[in-house]
């Protein structure tokens, strides 16, 4: 293997370990909840855009994602006052 590739590879995974980490949307969601972990808050400036998900049979809890203008997506904790100001003006 050469050194280039070696390197390519370990950037690779150290972004999705980073992106999982940061609790980001995960693969095949639809079988199960589609966030790992959440974080209380993320800068409101770069949002775009707000997704809630509402439980169903393969996840019971409440999921509110946050999209932000790079199209990154990170998972909100739905309990936290961030995210309850965020919801309620979103709905306004």
């Amino acid at each position: 293997m050469t050194q280039t590739s070696f390197e390519v590879m370990l950037m690779t995974s150290l972004s999705a370990a980073w992106q999982l980490l940061l609790g980001v949307i995960t693969a095949h969601s639809f079988m199960r909840c589609r966030c790992i972990r959440t974080i209380p808050t993320v800068r409101r400036i770069l949002i775009a855009d707000v997704i809630v998900y509402e439980p169903r049979p393969a996840c019971h809890k409440f999921e509110v994602v946050a999209v932000m203008k790079n199209n990154r997506q990170f998972c909100l904790d739905p309990e936290s006052d961030f995210t309850k100001r965020l919801l309620r003006d979103k709905a306004e």
